[in-house]
């Protein structure tokens, strides 16, 4: 598994430093996201590209069919690169590496926020201002709802947590007041 996690980043920045020569590198991250969401979201697809028994010819040609044309040829040519040195199952995951080295690069960061509401526009512009304040990085923010959370919200950038729902509130005081 370590192999892989190594081939998956060495094939996401050799990707990334070539979408970044032709000027794509946002159109080859939405593309890998595409391709990401397609192969994890269908089972099928994901059985074929996974059996050693199908030919990369037969594989290609799935891909091809689900995906040429409608890539950029960057994306295509990577996903028939791997597809013929038998690196299929990195496939899925390539997408994700890719994001982080793009962020890296570019001093980019995303945030998941949870909030019991959807945000508006200007919610969601507030948040990414105040957080790349905090983080000295561009934020995407991505929304998620979340009815168990009573207000407030909580927003996820990388492995950092930063919890300003009512519930978050609520069980740090009662932390506070059972530990006093």
């Amino acid at each position: 598994m370590s192999r892989d996690v190594a081939a998956v980043k060495r094939y996401a920045k050799a990707l990334y430093e070539v979408a970044r020569e032709q000027n794509l590198v946002a159109e080859v991250e939405e593309d890998l996201r595409i391709v990401s969401t397609t192969i994890l979201g269908s089972v099928e697809l994901r059985t074929l590209l996974d059996h050693p028994g199908i030919s990369a010819e037969k594989k290609k040609s799935v891909i091809g069919t689900l995906f040429g044309g409608k890539v950029q040829v960057v994306v295509f040519n990577t996903l028939s690169l791997l597809i013929d040195r038998r690196r299929e199952a990195i496939l899925p995951v390539l997408a994700e590496s890719y994001t982080d080295i793009s962020n890296r690069e570019q001093s980019r960061a995303d945030a998941i926020v949870t909030t019991p509401i959807p945000l508006t526009p200007a919610d969601i512009e507030r948040v990414a201002e105040r957080f790349g304040m905090l983080t000295g990085k561009t934020i995407r923010v991505t929304g998620r709802i979340d009815t168990k959370l009573l207000g407030g919200m909580q927003v996820k950038i990388g492995d950092r947590l930063y919890d300003g729902s009512l519930s978050g509130k609520l069980a740090r005081l009662q932390k506070t007041l059972m530990g006093s």
